[in-house]
């Protein structure tokens, strides 16, 4: 593989991002390299990239950790990772395809509780959480801006926000920092 790829988006579909190298698995246009992300290891060598954006690609595959651990593996130590899944109670979660549910507490457990009991440790450090309410790349309506804004102002709002059930949150953004080698506490995930 190229050592010059820095910049991965997963799962691209037809949302191609100039200056990445857009990654999907089917031979679309725009598409540079086909390959199917459930089959491990994935094809970049350790430490090789410095950012990888992966929207609503999580929630298809079968086995998300493990595809947690493959980012984890081809980031570089400062490497940031953003994720996009649809929330676990919006509608977007529910579609045909969807192998596998998301609230907080999953990314919660990447990046700030060591002694996790599925050994995940803390593999990613500055992680930050964001709530939609709609689909990130529908336009936000005006009303909606100020409700997701006074929610997402910490991490106990969000969390009241996602038990509350008066208007469910459509998606989790999760964006971190990989961690320098010496900070990790991590056994193998299957």
């Amino acid at each position: 593989m190229n050592n010059n790829t820095t910049r991965l988006n997963l799962g691209c579909s037809s949302y191609l991002l100039p200056g990445w190298v857009n990654v999907d698995c089917r031979a679309l246009p725009g598409v540079d390299i086909v390959t199917d992300l459930e089959k491990r290891p994935w094809p970049w060598e350790d430490n090789s990239a410095d950012e990888i954006y992966a929207s609503h690609v999580l929630e298809h595959l079968v086995a998300p950790l493990a595809a947690i651990m493959e980012i984890h593996r081809v980031l570089r130590p400062g490497g940031t990772a953003k994720i996009i899944v649809p929330h676990a109670n919006g509608i977007l979660a529910h579609a045909i395809g969807h192998k596998y549910l998301f609230g907080m507490q999953w990314f919660r457990d990447l990046s700030g509780n060591p002694d996790h009991q599925n050994d995940v440790g803390r593999l990613f450090s500055n992680a930050k959480f964001y709530l939609r309410v709609t689909y990130h790349r529908a336009p936000q309506k005006r009303y909606i801006l100020p409700w997701q804004w006074f929610w997402n102002c910490s991490f106990e709002r969000q969390q009241r926000w996602e038990c509350l059930g008066i208007i469910h949150p459509g998606e989790i953004e999760w964006m971190a920092t990989k961690m320098a080698p010496a900070s990790w506490a991590v056994r193998n995930i299957k």
